[in-house]
């Protein structure tokens, strides 16, 4: 817990609470949701006018738009186990610095940064990944080699950027994999089965579905039945009477 401090210093506070089982916070009339899974820990809170920041273990888990005036400070300070701020958690921007960010792909190959639904790739889909983000780009890699595994352009604005959940400095940037790629190719489909499939559908909705066969072509006829259409196109051989 933060030790007490004799007098309000104008700026911004810092307070801890334990997380309840609900996983519901009660601050200064706002609920803040955390889950249930992190009942049991210490949220720190870091607040002024403009925002205010959750973390969890020297990590900064939320960030969000501050709903307190001056006067809301300083009754944080004097009724509340509040301290004066330190420095935000939020990292420091500067021209040309990156962040990263983890995220888990769904199923859709979607993640979910500042508010927006962005497409990383359906083939990571239940994956988690991290994403850098730069200012013009976002780079998706593997959280164990850094291996890059997809680039974006960067829809965020800065401010976007400075509120996202879990946001850290960045590490080295990441690169393309060295391993060969292997590429499996299906075989081709017969065009036979194609032309059954035409068929059946432009036959209409109460056909019946046709086993595909390799030749369209009428079977030939079988030997007695040859035999029975020459002996009916014969001419009798028995001479006529005299």
């Amino acid at each position: 817990m933060l030790p007490p401090q004799d007098g309000w210093a104008g700026g911004p506070v810092e307070l801890d609470r334990v997380i309840p089982p609900s996983g519901n916070l009660m601050v200064a009339r706002r609920q803040f949701w955390l889950s249930p899974l992190r009942a049991g820990q210490v949220a720190r809170f870091w607040a002024d006018v403009d925002v205010i920041h959750i973390s969890i273990g020297g990590s900064r888990v939320k960030s969000v738009r501050s709903h307190l005036s001056v006067n809301d400070l300083a009754a944080l300070f004097t009724r509340e186990p509040a301290v004066n701020a330190g420095p935000s958690p939020l990292p420091a921007a500067e021209d040309g610095d990156a962040f990263e960010v983890d995220r888990v792909v769904s199923r859709l190959g979607l993640v979910s940064l500042g508010n927006r639904q962005l497409l990383a790739a359906e083939i990571h889909g239940g994956r988690q990944v991290g994403i850098r983000i730069e200012e013009k780009i976002l780079m998706f890699f593997d959280l164990h080699t850094r291996t890059l595994l997809r680039t974006r352009p960067n829809p965020l604005t800065t401010e976007q950027v400075s509120r996202l959940r879990g946001l850290r400095k960045a590490g080295p940037p990441p690169r393309p994999s060295t391993q060969p790629v292997t590429v499996r190719v299906a075989p081709p489909t017969p065009a036979w089965s194609w032309c059954a499939v035409r068929r059946w559908r432009s036959a209409g909705p109460t056909s019946t579905r046709p086993s595909p066969s390799r030749s369209p072509r009428r079977p030939w006829p079988s030997t007695s039945a040859t035999a029975r259409a020459v002996s009916r196109a014969a001419p009798p051989t028995n001479p006529p009477a005299v």
